[in-house]
């Protein structure tokens, strides 16, 4: 009974220790496969010493019993991805027959260790019935070490020097800066190994504020290596412009490296002009430079870190006072200046410019006549005055002046007068200027002085009835131009149209016929019966007038059609 027991307590202990064997055995390279009989125990070790050129690798066979049983041992390597399957696997056999449980083996790669790939490393036995691999472990290489600051800024071309451990890199490694494109970029370790320096290169892409990445590469059979060492903020620059002097209405044109864009609103890329700062704008309006205080700059940039002035001064024309001249010479309060001689629009903006004549002000008033430029004067005292033209970067003043007169009338030459005969006023009126003769029926004409201090006129046919009639001129308003009148009628008594003879009074159709009376020529229309009749000559006081084709004889009476009335002649012509 007692050796039984004991037989089954071995039995027990058996499948214990076949048990045993199972977990902690290795696999075979197909897991759904069944181990064979006799269990070679693989264990794989720590890695040690590992250097850019070798590692040591450690394995063992956990029992010594089993080493007459291995035909093959060694190390399988691989890279390692993070997953299962692992990459492609390379056997190193180290010998056929073991020749102790624990082995030791320095693994020199043909090609260096790549940093920061991790590599997979098993220990490995084979035996008649089967392979044997002990568990994989792994080990990485990675002696870089980047100390910089989160901030770097650079220039296309300059140098970035980077700190830190770099003493494993060596000439199988590229530097790729990298935007939108990828850029080869050469670099040089420093002799200590403890620098990198690199220059930004250039690339179109590379627009200020955009941020550059500065990565470590290598391809190699056991894998790639790519590292990102640093990101370099791109800052831009511009150059100084070639053109020097401008007119107020051009435009600068900037070129420059890693400008802006204009559709990324950067606003930590800014102009300076003389004493204005402004956000970047290319191409820049010399107009929206408020606040520009003086004709000669300098121009320079800020990217965020640089503040940079060029030396070159940069100048805005001036006009010249000489070639600013007046379209006329005189005139009355409450009128128009005209300006000629120069194209005002270059030199000053009229929105941020002050006009005045003395020192009274005028307001510029925009004109379809270019070159010339209409100011509207208010109520200024009689004088002469210079036009001054002031704006924040200048002022001018013409050489020349400019007279103002009141509007008056002093005398008229006649009291009574007939439709088309000349009345003549004396006054302070200009030669050239354009006055208006004005009817209490709210009809007007146009007078031009052609003599200064008189006006003379021709008393108008609408002006045979009227009850007063006025002289004026047209006024410049805020809303426009309005009729000024002045404030004391004319002492005139207008006298119609009349008919005082017509030869000859009779003549077969096609007869000439003379008509005189006064005013006649500015009759609205005259007729023979009621025949019209289409003067052939006038003037104001005679009219030719023809006898039309194919009439019938008869007599009939000349009829007058003036502005206000219509009348006929007391004798007859007759149509022979």
């Amino acid at each position: 009974m007692i050796f039984f027991r004991i037989l089954k307590q071995f039995e027990r202990l058996g499948l214990f220790l076949l048990v045993l064997g199972l977990l902690f055995s290795c696999s075979k390279d197909n897991p759904d496969e069944a181990l064979p009989p006799i269990a070679i125990e693989a264990v794989t070790g720590t890695a040690d010493d590992l250097r850019k050129t070798s590692v040591t690798l450690l394995g063992s066979i956990l029992s010594s019993e089993m080493l007459p049983h291995v035909t093959e041992y060694g190390f399988v390597i691989s890279t390692f991805n993070g997953g299962y399957p692992h990459n492609a696997e390379m056997e190193i056999p180290l010998g056929k027959k073991i020749p102790t449980q624990e082995i030791r083996y320095t693994y020199k790669p043909t090609v260096p260790f790549d940093m920061n790939i991790t590599y997979s490393y098993c220990f490995y036995a084979k035996t008649a019935k089967g392979f044997y691999k002990g568990e994989r472990k792994t080990f990485k290489l990675d002696g870089l070490q980047v100390e910089t600051s989160a901030n770097l800024m650079g220039m296309v071309g300059e140098k970035i020097v980077l700190q830190g451990d770099f003493s494993m890199i060596d000439s199988s490694y590229n530097l790729y800066c990298v935007a939108d494109q990828s850029t080869l970029t050469s670099y040089s370790i420093g002799a200590d190994g403890k620098t990198l320096t690199f220059k930004i290169p250039s690339a179109n892409e590379l627009s200020h504020g955009k941020k550059l990445r500065v990565q470590l590469r290598k391809n190699s059979p056991m894998g790639i290596f790519d590292r990102l060492l640093t990101e370099v903020l791109i800052l831009g620059a511009i150059d100084p412009p070639a053109q020097k002097t401008f007119l107020i209405t051009d435009q600068i044109r900037f070129t420059g490296a890693s400008l802006p864009n204009t559709w990324d609103n950067n606003k930590t890329f800014e102009l300076i002009l003389g004493n204005v700062t402004i956000p970047f704008t290319n191409p820049l309006p010399i107009k929206s430079l408020k606040g520009l205080t003086k004709n000669t700059f300098k121009i320079g940039f800020k990217n965020g870190r640089d503040s940079i002035v060029f030396p070159e001064e940069y100048t805005l024309k001036e006009p010249h006072s000489a070639d600013i001249d007046f379209v006329q010479y005189v005139t009355h309060p409450k009128t128009y200046v005209t300006v000629k001689g120069v194209s005002l629009y270059d030199y000053f903006d009229p929105s941020a410019s002050t006009y005045t004549l003395g020192e009274y002000p005028i307001n510029q008033h925009y004109t379809s006549n270019y070159p010339m430029y209409n100011f509207a004067i208010g109520d200024i005292p009689e004088g002469h005055y210079k036009l001054n033209i002031k704006s924040n970067i200048f002022s001018v003043q013409t050489a020349k002046t400019i007279q103002i007169k009141n509007f008056e009338w002093n005398s008229i030459d006649k009291n009574t007068a007939h439709v088309g005969e000349d009345v003549t006023l004396t006054g302070k009126f200009i030669k050239g200027f354009e006055y208006y003769l004005y009817s209490s029926e709210f009809v007007y004409t146009p007078v031009v002085s052609t003599e200064d201090g008189k006006l003379t006129f021709q008393v108008p046919a609408f002006a045979e009835d009227a009850t007063e009639l006025r002289i004026g001129h047209y006024q410049a308003q805020k809303d426009g131009l309005k009729l000024y009148l002045h404030d004391t009628p004319l002492p005139l008594k207008t006298l119609g149209i009349s008919l005082d003879s017509f030869s000859p009074m009779s003549g077969p159709p096609g007869t000439l016929v003379k008509l005189k009376g006064k005013g006649i020529g500015l009759a609205y229309d005259i007729h023979l019966g009621d025949i019209k009749l289409f003067p052939l000559a006038y003037s104001a006081d005679e009219v030719m007038v023809t006898i039309p084709a194919l009439q019938a004889k008869g007599k009939m009476r000349i009829v007058i059609n003036s502005y206000n009335r219509i009348f006929q002649s007391a004798e007859y012509f007759e149509i022979i």
